[in-house]
């Protein structure tokens, strides 16, 4: 816990379910975009209002597709004052859905994990929210979770 802000939590979450954005979401749009883009969106905000809490990051693929809309390759949305969606490049830059992204995966998690130690303020805590559990966490991205003493939550 960084006992330099009072001691609340920073929470990382990552989700590599595509399309993701905290309004008008494309439910529906294919097996990737269902309740779940809607579930890690309200889980996000409603992790953000305690008060125990000081940032709440949701990691997502950042997607760069002429036939989808531009704020999927916004790298950060401000969703709430201490909550954000943070979109990270991780394979290639169209839309794939999730089942497509095993050869990317250390890419998905150490781009935020390295960005972190740079940081004063790293995270209290990481999880991921995905219905593909066994894909967290990524085989080279844990002697870096434990060099940085981030506990995890599959």
């Amino acid at each position: 816990m960084d006992i330099n802000d009072n001691g609340r939590l920073h929470l990382q979450m990552f989700s590599v379910h595509g399309l993701l954005r905290s309004q008008n979401m494309e439910l529906g749009f294919d097996a990737d975009t269902g309740g779940q883009i809607k579930y890690v969106v309200e889980l996000g905000k409603a992790l953000s209002e305690n008060k125990g809490v000081r940032q709440v990051d949701l990691f997502t693929r950042l997607i760069r597709d002429d036939t989808l809309d531009d704020d999927y390759s916004r790298q950060v949305e401000i969703v709430t004052d201490k909550f954000r969606i943070v979109r990270i490049p991780c394979g290639p830059p169209r839309y794939i859905r999730k089942e497509l992204l095993w050869p990317y995966l250390d890419e998905f998690i150490k781009k935020p994990l390295n960005s972190t130690k740079n940081r004063a303020l790293c995270p209290t805590l990481s999880t991921a929210i995905t219905r593909m559990q066994d894909m967290w966490p990524s085989s080279s991205a844990i002697p870096m979770i434990f060099r940085l003493s981030i506990p995890v939550i599959p």
